[in-house]
């Protein structure tokens, strides 16, 4: 069985994002300051539904709509800029943005399509919702790294994690792991009271306190950490993929 090389893609994340620090890590930070203002956002949002179930409610779905629209917008522009870099292509910046340009209405219709099916995994059993979520969730680098319509990205998804999804689920537990003790740090100088409130939006952040900016700055790491993580683990499928495909050959020929 082809499995893929769980060394190699922990080796590969932390060597990259090292090696490319000085271009992920303003982007991550930019993500990290965003999803701040987000998730303040919908925190108070949230709140002025429950207090008046009219107004309050349709304002809710309003910045649900909003944050998941620059979300999504502010994950896919980060992943093809860094896919960019990881590639080695020489003018980054442009070739990232211009793809994401092409390809964000597919990725918007694939986020879809995923919590669709993940949601309906979900209201199933537990273990359905999470396996789904594991079988589809290279979709949106199939989307757009690949140039995958978001129909034929679900079938590429399960093709590409299927033989592997246990031990992808494993990788992203251990990686979830360390990514969390780095992002509780600032607790330490913060309190983990509000580290845990800026994370949710229930704590506005204080920008005149140096703590802000180390939990931004760390916030930052994490966000590079995981995105090159996820497209380490991506192209390493695709190896595991291409070497099944070149062993069917082989066996044809034979």
């Amino acid at each position: 069985m082809h499995l893929i090389s769980i060394t190699g893609i922990f080796e590969n994340t932390f060597k990259n994002t090292w090696k490319w620090i000085h271009i992920f890590l303003p982007i991550g930070l930019v993500v990290s300051l965003v999803s701040l203002f987000l998730n303040s956002m919908f925190f108070n949002q949230a709140l002025a539904a429950n207090a008046t179930f009219g107004d309050g409610l349709a304002s809710f779905w309003q910045s649900f709509g909003l944050m998941m629209l620059l979300g999504v917008t502010m994950y896919g522009l980060q992943l093809s800029l860094y896919a960019a870099v990881l590639e080695r292509r020489g003018d980054w910046m442009n070739f990232g943005l211009l793809r994401f340009a092409k390809r964000i209405v597919f990725v918007f219709i694939g986020v879809l399509i995923y919590y669709l099916i993940y949601l309906l995994g979900a209201m199933l059993l537990l273990i359905p919702g999470l396996m789904a979520a594991i079988l589809l969730s290279m979709m949106p680098m199939l989307i757009l790294l690949d140039g995958s319509n978001p129909f034929r990205a679900v079938q590429e998804s399960f093709d590409l994690v299927w033989g592997n999804a246990w031990m992808f689920l494993g990788v992203n537990l251990i990686f979830i792991v360390a990514i969390v003790a780095i992002s509780l740090v600032p607790g330490f100088f913060i309190g983990f009271g509000e580290t845990v409130g800026m994370a949710s939006g229930s704590i506005a952040p204080d920008f005149g306190a140096w703590q802000t900016y180390l939990y931004l700055v760390l916030n930052g790491v994490v966000i590079s950490l995981y995105s090159v993580f996820f497209l380490e683990t991506f192209y390493d499928l695709k190896r595991v993929r291409e070497e099944k495909r070149k062993l069917v050959e082989e066996d044809g020929r034979e």
